[in-house]
């Protein structure tokens, strides 16, 4: 993972500045296998900013379909989306922060709409190249936050802003037992509360992120949850809004193995 961190950041800063000197190919073997430009396409990595900007550029559900990973998987999701996240006039990017997860470097903007809002979208290295993250730029779970505000559905993967808190109630008020955390998403008219029991693995993985965190939290309501905006925090699938391979939980809090 520091290997492509690296890397990613390698490619970000010298390409942004280089790669609008035609013929120049200063085209290197790297040794992560999905930062590397192959030798049979001899063509150097498109800067993140290129990508981003393309993508905003597309017009329309299929146009931006080519600029983003696992098209095949997010297909459906995009030819839904409402026109909002297909607006390509008067949408500014800026640049917000190289991260890595477990799998890779990544690069994330802000893009700046119009009507004030604003989305968090992410340009990560495939084999194909370059892509962005469709579902952390439409801030995707699965499912949406009426079916489990209205207990629709009992247990959801969401993206989230999390933060430590302190309000202890009801069937979560032994402070003993249960560490609170406050939830917050632009898709959240208010806040709603969430609760690791103390000293799990989930716990312990959740102490682990910086204080205010975007992640990808397994929410699961308990009786009166919707009407009480309490839930349980079972698992830390992500410690940003890009969904990685192996979750953060299984592959943080396993401890290495001797040789």
């Amino acid at each position: 993972m520091l290997v492509g961190l690296i890397a990613l950041l390698a490619t970000f800063f010298n390409l942004t500045t280089s790669h609008t000197n035609s013929g120049a190919n200063n085209e290197t073997e790297h040794p992560d296998p999905i930062l590397r430009t192959t030798a049979a396409d001899s063509k150097p990595m498109v800067p993140p900013d290129t990508i981003a900007k393309a993508f905003i550029a597309a017009k329309g559900a299929e146009e931006k379909l080519k600029w983003v990973r696992q098209p095949e998987v997010v297909k459906e999701r995009l030819m839904q989306a409402p026109e909002e996240l297909l607006q390509t006039e008067n949408v500014k990017l800026s640049l917000y922060s190289i991260s890595s997860n477990l799998d890779c470097g990544y690069v994330s903007y802000i893009a700046y709409f119009p009507n004030g809002k604003k989305r968090l979208l992410s340009v990560v290295p495939t084999e194909q190249g370059q892509k962005v993250d469709w579902d952390t730029y439409i801030r995707h779970g699965t499912a949406t936050w009426e079916q489990l505000l209205t207990e629709q559905v009992n247990t959801a993967d969401m993206r989230v802003i999390v933060k430590p808190f302190n309000y202890y109630n009801f069937q979560y008020h032994d402070e003993k037992k249960w560490r609170c955390f406050i939830i917050n998403s632009p898709d959240l008219p208010r806040s709603i509360y969430a609760y690791t029991k103390r000293n799990t693995k989930t716990d312990q993985t959740l102490l682990h992120l910086s204080t205010t965190k975007r992640a990808i939290l397994r929410l699961t309501s308990q009786p009166d949850s919707a009407r009480r905006r309490q839930f349980t925090i079972t698992h830390v699938v992500s410690s940003d809004w890009l969904m990685p391979t192996e979750t953060f939980q299984d592959r943080y809090m396993t401890p290495l193995k001797k040789p």
